[in-house]
Parts: C-alpha cells; structure tokens; sequence
C-alpha cells in the first residue's frame, strides 16, 4: 500500500460508482431472464410434452386395438372369399412403431423433468452467492464509493488552506536547513507532528515483548465507550485493507490508565502470533514512566465502536489518534510508519487539551 492516496480524479469514484450500479442491475437481469427461461423450459416439458404424448399413447393405443380387430376380421373372411390380411397386419404393424414412438417420448419427457429438476437444484445453489453479491455486497460497495467521493470531495473544498499552510511549513523548514536558524516561528508544523507521533509510538510494545504482556481484567482495559464518529471513521478506513482487518477475538495491547484519557493512539506493529493483532492502545500524553501494559480481546476493547473497525485494516506502522468526546469519539489524525500524518491533524480541534496533552 502507497503512502499516500493517489487521487487524481474525483470523477473517476463518481463514475466507478455508476460502473458498479449498472453491472448490479445487468446481473441481476440476466439472473432474471435465465430464471424465466429455466421456469418456461420446465413447463413446456411437464406442462406441455408430456400432457400432449400421454395423450397421444392412449389414442395410439386405441388405434392398436381397432387393428387388431380388423386382423381378426379380415383373417375370418378368408372362408368367404377373401385371400389374405396382409394389408391389415402392415396397418397393425404401423399403428404399434407409432404407439411405441409415443411411449418413448413420453419416458424421455419424465425423464428430463427429472434431470432439470436436479439440475435447477444445482443451478440455484450456483448463483445463490452471486445474488447476495447483487443484493448486499454491491449496494454496500456502491455506498462506500459515495461517501469517498464525498469526503474526498469536501476535503478539496476545504483543501486549499491546508495545502498552503503544509507548502508554507515546508518552505520554513527547508530556510531553517540552510541557514542553521534554531529560530521556532521557522519550524515545520509536519516536524512537530512527527516528534510527537514518534514519541507515542516509543511506547508500543513490539516483536516477541508482546509474548509477556499479561491478559488484563475486562473492566481495566475498557479504552473506548459509544459509538465512533462514522465521517471520521470512513475517512480512516481510506487508507485501510479490510482485508487484513484482525479478528475480533484477537488480542490488543492496552496502556494502563488509557480509559481515562481524553485521547488515544491506536498503533500497529507486527504480530507476534498466538492470536496477537498487532495493535497497541496508550494515551496521547508524553509520558516519562510507560505505565504497564495489559492484554485484552479487540471486542472487549472497541465495545460499541463498530465503525472503527475498518481503521484496523491499516497497514503495519500506521496508526490513529481518536479524541474522546462524552459518549462518543472522533478520529482526529491518521498517521504512516513514518509518523506523517496523512491525514487529519494533529492538533486536537473538539475541546481544550489536558495538561498532559500539552506538555
């Protein structure tokens, strides 16, 4: 995964977004046409064949009888004349091959009703998992590409701003690498990010460390109450591969004393196995003593913060930091394994910041 989001065109959601709804909407109408045509085919046999040829074989058979008896009447007139029944017995020979043509199409049509019926089986097991495609999947997916197209939308509205106070920081850093100037008005807002990011992710416990890390008590390790803000969430889940999401009774490593933070960090590092996501909890504070870290389940952990989930398909080094706001929380930055912020800020914008916060 790239560092960054390489967006050159918002059209191009807008239009993914048609691509999908249309595929949708052709599947699901040729599912319906082979459905029709399955059902049309079935009736014709059942419905049609097999009715008109049991018919027929009672006609047939009737014809059989009649020429039987015209055999019978033709070989008892030989006493008066007549010569021979040759022609009575061509006509019975006839009247049979034509009942047994009528046997056997009506055999061949229960037999295919029989086979369709088995093969229809098959068939609707096969495109059952399409339909849940058509049905769920793909209006969730078209969903998604609206609202990335709308939060990357109004991030361009609201981006120019930003784009200059980054280019302006930018240009103050590269001043005070050439002149050598400890001056602080020339110091890059993205430098101070990354000290700060860098000095929270000291703090995480990496590799075979997270083996020791003890099971804590559900109660002492509750990081996080409510819902997490959904914008906020889905702009994290930008960056995400909800295919590597952990599973939810995976473990997470969490900072003693986080539940009464004002904000976290969530930080992944690499598992070290036995279930291990990879992921840390501790509070966005500079602290000099990391307190002791404890494991919990990633359910007990998030509680009601379903929408989080996405986030922690980030990818290993990544991170976010989440303000904790009453009964609810919001995603305030997400950050690369080089401490950039990609998105977001570091600034804390709902409320004032703890002493610790600001220290």
């Amino acid at each position: 995964m790239s560092d960054r989001a390489d967006v050159r065109s918002l059209e191009v959601l807008g239009e993914m977004r048609g691509a999908v709804l249309r595929f949708r909407e052709e599947a699901m109408q040729s599912l319906s046409i082979a459905a029709a045509e399955i059902q049309r085919t079935m009736q014709w046999i059942s419905d049609d064949r097999l009715v008109h040829w049991r018919h027929e074989v009672r006609k047939r058979e009737d014809a059989v009888t009649k020429a039987k008896l015209d055999v019978l009447n033709a070989e008892s007139m030989k006493q008066f004349g007549k010569v021979s029944s040759v022609e009575e017995r061509k006509v019975l020979a006839r009247k049979r091959g034509e009942l047994e043509e009528a046997q056997t199409k009506v055999k061949a049509c229960q037999h295919w009703v029989t086979q369709l019926e088995k093969e229809l089986t098959l068939y609707a097991g096969g495109v059952q998992s399409l339909g849940s495609v058509l049905d769920v999947e793909l209006p969730r997916a078209a969903e998604r590409l609206q609202r990335m197209g709308d939060i990357l939308d109004e991030y361009a509205s609201a981006g120019g701003s930003e784009m200059k106070r980054i280019s302006d920081a930018s240009q103050a850093a590269a001043v005070q690498g050439y002149t050598g100037s400890s001056n602080t008005s020339a110091k890059s807002a993205a430098g101070d990010e990354v000290s700060m990011i860098t000095k929270y992710r000291r703090r995480v416990i990496r590799g075979e460390d997270r083996l020791a890390i003890r099971e804590g008590e559900a109660t002492e390790v509750q990081a996080l109450s409510g819902e997490v803000n959904e914008a906020h969430a889905e702009r994290a889940g930008m960056f995400a591969d909800l295919e590597d999401v952990p599973a939810q009774m995976s473990w997470i490593a969490v900072e003693a004393g986080v539940e009464a933070a004002r904000s976290i960090v969530l930080a992944r590092t690499k598992s070290s196995g036995s279930q291990d996501s990879g992921w840390s909890i501790l509070a966005a504070a500079e602290i000099d003593d990391p307190p002791a870290t404890k494991r919990a389940l990633l359910s007990d952990v998030l509680g009601a913060s379903h929408s989080l989930y996405a986030a922690l398909g980030l990818p290993v080094g990544w991170g976010v930091i989440v303000d904790r706001v009453g009964v609810t929380a919001d995603v305030r930055c997400v950050f690369d394994q080089s401490d950039r912020v990609v998105w977001g800020t570091l600034e804390r914008t709902i409320g004032a910041n703890t002493p610790e916060e600001t220290a």
